[in-house]
């Protein structure tokens, strides 16, 4: 400061958003055998997922809930994929359209019974500070 003037100088800083990422879906069963989710069908409970890393090292397991959900927390930046590896007494559906909601996430591309790779990211952010 000198005399009656302010100097002001704008730096940009980019930081890290620490919220971590997140893979959720939920395990269902396809009773009319249309391969699509439709409201009246049943979930799958208790179903055993593992979560790959994209060089084929399992990063977690979880079991789907009551509702047939399940949920990897906790991600790094990353690409994954998830697999149903032991489902008994059900065959396992694969992907046949583009609709999150009701189609299967299935495609077999990283091996029976798993995803495509999911990419996760960490966002970075700008602020100025004056």
């Amino acid at each position: 400061q000198s005399g009656n003037f302010v100097e002001t100088c704008c730096r940009d800083f980019l930081y890290q958003d620490c919220t971590s990422s997140v893979i959720d879906g939920q395990v269902w069963l396809d009773y009319n055998d249309n391969k699509m989710r439709d409201f009246n069908e049943g979930i799958l409970p208790n179903v055993r997922l593992v979560l790959f890393n994209q060089n084929n090292q399992p990063v977690d397991t979880v079991f789907s809930n009551a509702a047939g959900k399940y949920r990897f927390t906790d991600l790094p930046a990353g690409k994954f994929y998830v697999q149903v590896p032991d489902v008994t007494n059900h065959a396992i559906i694969k992907k046949t359209g583009n609709d999150p909601d009701r189609d299967s996430d299935v495609t077999d591309a990283n091996g029976p019974s798993t995803t495509d790779l999911i990419m996760t990211i960490i966002a970075y952010r700008r602020l100025c500070m004056a």
